[in-house]
Formats: C-alpha cells, sequence, structure tokens
C-alpha cells in the first residue's frame, strides 16, 4: 500500500494542529515565558506533542473508516443472503411436486423399465418440462443458476428421449414401449435405445437430487 495518503493527511493534520497550538502558545503566558526561557525544550516538547497528537489523530480517522467499510460491507452481505434465499425459495417452488416422496421421484430412481414406461410418468415429464420453461424468473446466484440450468437441460434431454425411441402400443395403453420391431430388425439399435433413455433418466434424477439438496441446504 502506497505511504503517500498517510504521510500527507499526517502532515496536513500536524499543520492544522500546530497552527492552534503555536497561537495557544502566543495566548497563554506561562507556555510562552517557559518557551522563551528554555527554547530547546519548549520546541521539543511542542514537536513531540504536535506529532503525538497528529498520530493519534490519523488513527482515529483511519478506524472511523474501516468501521464505515465494515459496516458498507455487511450491508453488500445481507443483501446477497436474502438474495439467495429468495433464489432457494423460487427452486423449492419449482419442484415442489417433484418431491423426493412423490410418485413421480420414487418411479425414476427405481430404475425403470424402458421396456414398458409409465405413461402417466411421461406425460408429467413433459408437462414439467413446459411449465419450467415458462418460467422466465432470474436465478441471481450464481452456483444455484447454475445447477437449475442443468437439471433443466437434463429434463428437457429426458423429455426428448423418451420422445424419440418410445410409443404407446395401442391407443389406449398406459405405457410406452421401445418398438419390438427395431428389437428384432436390429438389435443393437435396441440396446442402443434403452441405453440412452437409461443414461438421460440417470442424468435427470443427478440434478434433481442436486436442486433437492441446495433447497434443503439453505
Amino acid at each position: 500500500m502506497s505511504t503517500e495518503k498517510p504521510v500527507s493527511s499526517v502532515l496536513n493534520s500536524a499543520a492544522t494542529i500546530g497552527g492552534a497550538i503555536s497561537l495557544g502558545a502566543y495566548f497563554i503566558p506561562f507556555t510562552k515565558e517557559f518557551m522563551i526561557a528554555h527554547p530547546l525544550w519548549g520546541w521539543g516538547l511542542f514537536i513531540c506533542t504536535l506529532i503525538v497528537t497528529s498520530v493519534a489523530s490519523e488513527q482515529v480517522a483511519r478506524r472511523r473508516e474501516s468501521l464505515a467499510t465494515e459496516k458498507m460491507q455487511k450491508k453488500f452481505d445481507d443483501l446477497d443472503l436474502q438474495s439467495r434465499q429468495k433464489d432457494i425459495e423460487l427452486l423449492g417452488s419449482r419442484v415442489g411436486d417433484l418431491g423426493q416422496d412423490s410418485e413421480f421421484y420414487i418411479y425414476l430412481a427405481d430404475d425403470p423399465s424402458y421396456e414398458h414406461l409409465a405413461l402417466w410418468f411421461s406425460s408429467k415429464l413433459e408437462e414439467t418440462v413446459r411449465t419450467w420453461e415458462r418460467d422466465t424468473r432470474d436465478i441471481r446466484d450464481t452456483s444455484l443458476s447454475e445447477v437449475w440450468k442443468c437439471c433443466l437441460k437434463a429434463a428437457r434431454t429426458y423429455s426428448k428421449t423418451i420422445a424419440k425411441h418410445m410409443q404407446t402400443k395401442e391407443r389406449r395403453a398406459s405405457s410406452l414401449e421401445v418398438s419390438p420391431v427395431l428389437g428384432r430388425d436390429s438389435p443393437a439399435a435396441y440396446n442402443q435405445a434403452l441405453s440412452e433413455l437409461q443414461n438421460a433418466g440417470k442424468e435427470f434424477e443427478l440434478w434433481l437430487q442436486e436442486v433437492h439438496r441446495v433447497t434443503h441446504a439453505g
């Protein structure tokens, strides 16, 4: 840190205080007589008093500046904490019906079979993605924002992967399946489809868990 500002400040303080002391010395008979009778001691004492007073004044000013800075920083920290809490509440509202005790989450965490995937589960996933995409409220906290973006991306990918590889067997079927024809004609492609579905599901589960973790951690 540069010493130019403190030194300049001390000298300015010294000049101001020195002027006041000099003026006082002129009007106080005892001080004036002492300095005339003992010039070396008098001026030495005067200079020492001047330095001590100036340094003390500078220390008080620095302490006041430090306290002001600490107070301002605390205000910023409080604002950041309030903003983060609002972000956490927003995340909690978005995944509220996908809680870890919800039917949807339990079905997802239990490694669903992609040979026969429940239609209600796929429909709920599609509905959730559409709802999240319509919500334009920003998450300001950087770390929370990153978690949310990853969760939304994983949900989109999972939903698109299901739409790409799965279909209902009958018009009123309650489940989806990967085309059996694909399994007969190209077992490798069939297994690849199952693998993509499993990976997409696991990725979404992972980020949904992370959202729940940060919302409960606060």
